[in-house]
């Protein structure tokens, strides 16, 4: 964002630090959901409101863990296209972060407008449990 003043560097750093979770085993995920105009957006944003209560990742054959958003990143009628999502408790200990880099591993979508699932890769199942070891 071109920013060259130590004090807006801070404020930024400060802003999004306080996203990351602090507990081991825990995951913090960006989602951004893309559309290709504006308008797009308007239209289809209204409908994934309650997207929050419809994404879980799951380890192997352990519960599904839903994450924890950030409330105001969700409004009455729609939600912001950028969500700062935690994923608290996927791999609390050693053998979990084990499970979790010989996975398999689903981030899921249940949500009736956007039901969506995908495995992740040997490369990004070992890079992620390397980060939360």
């Amino acid at each position: 964002e071109r920013m060259v003043h130590d004090d807006a560097i801070q404020h930024e750093l400060d802003t999004y630090n306080g996203l990351l979770p602090s507990s081991p085993g825990a995951l913090a995920v960006v989602l951004l959901v893309e559309y290709a105009t504006a308008e797009e957006r308007e239209e289809h944003l209204p409908n994934l409101l309650t997207l929050n209560e419809h994404l879980e990742i799951q380890v192997g054959d352990q519960p599904p863990v839903s994450p924890r958003w950030d409330a105001m990143q969700v409004g009455d009628t729609r939600i912001s296209s950028v969500q700062y999502l935690q994923f608290l408790d996927v791999a609390p200990d050693e053998d979990a972060i084990a499970a979790f880099r010989e996975g398999p591993v689903v981030l899921r979508s249940t949500h009736p407008y956007l039901s969506a699932e995908t495995v992740l890769d040997d490369a990004s199942r070992a890079a992620l449990a390397d980060d939360m070891a």
